[in-house]
């Protein structure tokens, strides 16, 4: 048995792999703050557009359309991120699988507020049934474009 210490980059989980893991957190933290600044943004812009060129009764069929997918989106396809960010080593492996599982949670995400679309008019008969329903099938659509 050695007494010598052991080089510290040839560890596992020595300096090395810790500034590696560093920089894959801090580059995915970038990426998803950037991410939900111009997500927000462009949010801020839509809703200026809305408000600027619909009446008040259209503009609260809108808001009530987007309210109701933004409610029913339970698991969002972009914290497979996460996970990736999580797991350096295993990235270029886990990739299609999370791909793949984020492409479903979007999908299902959708068709679940499709399916709801009756209920929803139903219970909020105050607003144009095809308007309401349009509107939340527009909005159903962005849980598969988040997760492309």
């Amino acid at each position: 048995m050695s007494d010598a210490p052991t080089e510290p980059s040839s560890s596992p989980a020595g300096p090395a792999s810790a500034a590696s893991f560093g920089s894959v957190a801090a580059k995915g933290s970038a990426i998803n703050t950037i991410q939900w600044f111009v997500n927000k943004a462009i949010t801020a812009l839509a809703m200026l557009l809305l408000s600027r060129f619909l009446v008040p009764e259209d503009y609260g069929v809108a808001n009530q359309a987007l309210a109701i997918t933004q409610f029913l989106v339970i698991f969002f396809p972009l914290t497979m991120g996460d996970v990736l960010i999580s797991h350096p080593r295993e990235f270029e492996s886990l990739m299609p699988t999370a791909r793949r599982l984020a492409l479903l949670i979007g999908v299902g995400t959708c068709l679940m507020i499709l399916l709801g679309i009756p209920l929803f008019v139903r219970i909020y008969d105050t607003y144009p049934p095809r308007w309401l329903a349009g509107l939340i099938a527009i909005a159903s659509l962005r849980p598969i474009l988040d997760a492309l």
